[in-house]
């Protein structure tokens, strides 16, 4: 009897470790849903931002230099968007500039294709690239320079 003891215990460990074996699996499976749920989660916090909200973002064509980003003013005053820093350097803003061009009045969006450097590289097809972000912002041409940070990074998925 003591030999059917072990042999039951060895059966039920045996499925414990299949079982767990399989968890595993699926988990490293699902790793691209927890991805796209970062991104996801990085759209909805930046969308929030007062006064200068970023309702979408997203690479470019291929995602090599440039994103764009669809900017929208949450306050009652128009204001102007000076510039847009991705980890701290200055990015370039094809269409429309930054600067007295880029007026927003109160409750208009307006897309910006915005290069920075690298977005994404050749190898970075299917993953996760983030960049703390930074929008500074004026309520008056040439007036007085504001910041916002956002609490998330902007996280975007390359192509």
């Amino acid at each position: 009897m003591k030999g059917q003891g072990s042999t039951e215990y060895l059966v039920v460990f045996a499925a414990v470790l299949v079982i767990a074996l399989i968890v595993i699996f699926l988990l490293g499976q699902f790793s691209g849903f927890s991805q796209k749920s970062l991104a996801d989660q990085s759209k909805s916090s930046w969308a929030q931002m007062v006064p200068v909200a970023v309702e979408d973002f997203g690479p470019v064509g291929n995602g090599s230099t440039n994103v764009t980003l669809k900017l929208k003013n949450l306050d009652v005053k128009k204001l102007y968007i000076r510039d847009v820093l991705f980890d701290g350097t200055s990015a370039t803003a094809s269409t429309p500039t930054f600067g007295n061009a880029a007026k927003l009045n109160p409750g208009q969006d307006k897309e910006f294709e915005v290069q920075f450097g690298t977005v994404c590289d050749s190898g970075d097809s299917g993953q996760m690239v983030e960049y703390d972000m930074q929008i500074n912002y004026s309520y008056k041409a040439g007036g007085t320079q504001f910041t916002e940070v956002g609490s998330t990074p902007i996280r975007i998925l390359c192509p």
